[in-house]
């Protein structure tokens, strides 16, 4: 057994002791077990120096091992498993130690911008078209916050046709200055109108 082994094993069996004792602190428990005196474990031994510890010294063929494997993509979790004395914090603080590049984080899948209203063919000839059927309505209407029942009708007509279109519900929302959602009612409640018309 290790010296470091040793000092270890006698504080816990110290530490036991006193503990059985219902004593809380050493100084006591000096006075009242004498001879079993409890030292202090140094600062420089501790839990994370022994060599069963996820923190101990990494050796040469370690830091190889993730140097190469994080080279190739493999995640924290993929190199802490082929390192079995290690885990997923502690190849990350080894990572930051070597200087090992952070990896750049994966880009979130964003939705593309959508058109403006006016700045797309599409949007102009479905707003001229609509607002032919709806007289009274204007473009700035259908565009704007209003919600009277003329409006209502004339905004979910241009959702549904930009829709049949092949549109996206963000894209719709965008042009028109509404939510996703929002879209997603009209064009329903537009195909519910059709519907009952028939």
């Amino acid at each position: 057994m290790s010296a470091l082994r040793e000092m270890q094993e006698s504080y816990r069996a110290c530490r036991e002791r006193i503990f059985a004792a219902g004593i809380r602190g050493a100084e006591r428990a000096v006075e009242r077990a004498p001879d079993a005196p409890c030292d202090p474990l140094p600062k420089s031994v501790s839990k994370a120096a022994t060599p069963e510890s996820k923190f101990a010294n990494w050796t040469e063929q370690e830091d190889e091992i993730l140097r190469k494997m994080y080279a190739e993509g493999a995640s924290y979790r993929r190199i802490a498993a082929e390192l079995p004395a290690r885990n997923v914090r502690g190849v990350e603080r080894r990572r930051k130690i070597l200087g090992l590049a952070p990896r750049q984080q994966r880009e979130l899948k964003r939705v593309p911008a959508a058109p403006q209203p006016y700045t797309t063919p599409t949007v102009r000839a479905v707003l001229q078209d609509v607002l032919t059927r709806h007289p009274g309505v204007e473009a700035r209407d259908i565009l704007g916050p209003r919600r009277q029942r003329a409006i209502v009708i004339a905004r979910q007509e241009v959702m549904h046709h930009l829709r049949e279109r092949g549109w996206s519900f963000p894209w719709i929302g965008a042009a028109l200055g509404r939510d996703h959602t929002s879209v997603v009612h009209g064009v329903r409640a537009h195909a519910k109108r059709m519907a009952e018309a028939q």
